[in-house]
């Protein structure tokens, strides 16, 4: 058919598809926390998903592999309070192993004093 894409091509006939090449940040995440591992999330990551720098209240954030966290956050005029309830004792050492660059990176973004609480 004119026009149609060439699917003839790719793959090795056994369904895979090159499964390894496509293993996201998630799936790894997800099979180092069963195994007991820490989660290796990025700075970025994280700063990524927690809510807009105006925005205070309480929120939940769901991160690529299905982990969860309870965010508590606080915006006032100078400053801003973040408590980070995470969802796994993999996801709280590495928070807490990164708090600082992470409370460092929020005020870089905020351009406040920023307090960030790993519970």
């Amino acid at each position: 058919m004119p026009g149609s894409p060439d699917r003839s091509g790719g793959g090795n006939g056994d369904g895979d598809g090159g499964r390894e090449e496509r293993q996201g940040d998630g799936e790894r995440c997800a099979a180092a926390l069963a195994a007991g591992d820490e989660a290796d999330y990025s700075d970025d990551l994280i700063l990524g998903l927690l809510p807009a720098p105006q925005a205070s209240g309480i929120f939940e954030v769901l991160f690529p592999d299905g982990d969860t966290m309870g965010v508590m956050v606080d915006v006032g005029a100078d400053s801003a309070s973040f408590m980070l309830a995470p969802g796994t004792q993999g996801l709280r050492n590495l928070l807490r192993r990164r708090q600082m660059e992470l409370e460092q990176g929020l005020a870089r973004r905020m351009s406040k004093y920023v307090r960030l609480t790993v519970l």
